[in-house]
């Protein structure tokens, strides 16, 4: 699946290894590949998730044009 964003590696990186070092994300060895890594939610970072579908919602609601991503609707029912 292709977000369809593009981000340059570098910017990318950075990123990755502010939200690891804010222990948002966790930061695991990749089980085949050496040279790349796994990132995922830490328990700080799926703390966000609530916040993140506010926004969400927030946009949808206030931002012209704005819609929700197909395959990301589910992020958007409140659990």
């Amino acid at each position: 699946m292709e977000a369809g964003e593009v981000i340059s590696t570098n910017i990318l990186a950075d990123r990755l290894s502010r939200l690891t070092e804010a222990g948002v994300l966790r930061k695991a060895p990749h089980p085949t590949d050496k040279k790349k890594y796994l990132y995922s939610l830490s328990k700080k970072g799926t703390a966000l998730k609530p916040l993140l579908v506010e926004m969400a919602e927030w946009g949808l609601t206030h931002l012209d044009g704005t819609r929700p991503h197909a395959t990301k609707g589910h992020l958007l029912k409140r659990h």
